[in-house]
């Protein structure tokens, strides 16, 4: 202020206790004492018998006393003006559980599969790995299946194998792979084939994808001298093709 100016006069103690109180995490108090003034839940009359301001009961902002205690003006005013850290609320984020299986149904079977950084387990599988598979069962057999199953169009891949080696089927997607493993594993009642036993299914560990797959196609001899094919073949929308 400048110099010899003279200086304004100090709010009644009662006023400067209230604005204090009604001050959250140093807002200033004048701030609040306007906004409630304009809300019209308090108002300060003069008092001519002790020349302050006395705050009033019933719309004022204290009750007698020298302090007094908050009315239920500044109460409302305190909490439009709250500026507390709000509760937090707990979301759960657990893989709902499935509901109750079909009676006598058999719970889906999914093959062990070691994650880590190294290639193939650092990605999700799609190649399934089966054994035990009938020496008389044909591509036509296998695939007609997997149709009866609604399955066909989830694989692009199939080899039954040669030279007692595992049969290799991809699936597009590692859902699919699953889905195909539960339907897969032990089953043994294949059509026209008297000596079934029952498939075992795994994950591939050697190799993983259709390019993979697809590469190792090209170093096999699949097509033999008398018109036979015992390589892999892969799906194109709505039929089956030799990779040969």
């Amino acid at each position: 202020r400048i110099w010899g100016e003279a200086r304004p006069p100090a709010r009644p103690r009662a006023l400067r206790v209230a604005l204090a109180e009604m001050s959250p995490m140093g807002v200033p108090p004048l701030c609040l004492a306007t906004a409630g003034h304009a809300q019209g839940l308090a108002t300060v009359h003069e008092d001519d018998s002790d020349g302050g301001s006395t705050p009033c009961v019933g719309g004022d902002w204290f009750q007698d006393g020298e302090h007094g205690e908050p009315c239920e003006a500044l109460d409302a005013v305190a909490e439009k003006f709250s500026i507390a850290t709000p509760r937090l609320s707990v979301v759960s984020m657990a893989t709902p559980r499935g509901g109750p299986a079909a009676e006598g149904a058999r719970p889906g079977f999914v093959p062990h599969w070691p994650y880590s950084s190294q290639w193939p387990f650092c990605r999700a599988p799609t190649t399934l790995e089966l054994r035990n598979l009938p020496q008389k069962l044909t591509m036509r057999g296998f695939i007609e299946q997997l149709h009866a199953w609604g399955l066909a169009e989830k694989c692009d891949f199939i080899h039954l194998g040669s030279e007692g080696g595992p049969a290799l089927i991809n699936a597009v997607r590692h859902a699919d792979g699953r889905e195909l493993a539960s339907k897969l594993h032990c089953f043994s009642e294949w059509a026209d084939c008297e000596d079934s036993r029952r498939c075992k299914v795994a994950w591939s560990f050697s190799m993983q994808g259709l390019e993979s797959l697809m590469v190792d196609q090209q170093y096999r001899q699949a097509w033999h001298s008398d018109g036979t094919y015992t390589g892999g073949v892969i799906y194109t929308p709505g039929v089956w093709l030799p990779v040969g």
